[in-house]
C-alpha cells in the first residue's frame, strides 16, 4: 500500500491512506452499480462507515480467458 503513494504525499496513517485508496477503488470499479454514492463515499472516508470488500472486477472483452471461452463455445456449437 504504502508504494502507491509518492513520498511527498505520504501523510497520516496508512489505515487512513488504506481507506483512501479502497474507497478510491470502489468509485472507480468497472460495474457501475458497485460504486457507491458520494454521500456512502464521503461516509467511508471519514470512517463513519465501514468500507465493504472490493468486488471482484470483471474480464475484459480482449482479456485472453474470455476470447478462449468465446472460442470454445462457437466451436461447440458448430
Amino acid at each position: 500500500m504504502e508504494e502507491i503513494f509518492e513520498e511527498s504525499i505520504r501523510e497520516g496513517s496508512v489505515k487512513t491512506m488504506e481507506r483512501f485508496v479502497y474507497v478510491g477503488m470502489l468509485c472507480s470499479h468497472l460495474v457501475v452499480a458497485f460504486r457507491p454514492t458520494i454521500v456512502e463515499a464521503l461516509k467511508m472516508l471519514e470512517g463513519d462507515i465501514d468500507i465493504p470488500e472490493l468486488p471482484e472486477r470483471p474480464v475484459p472483452l480482449g482479456h485472453a480467458s474470455f476470447q478462449s471461452s468465446v472460442l470454445h463455445g462457437l466451436q461447440r456449437s458448430g
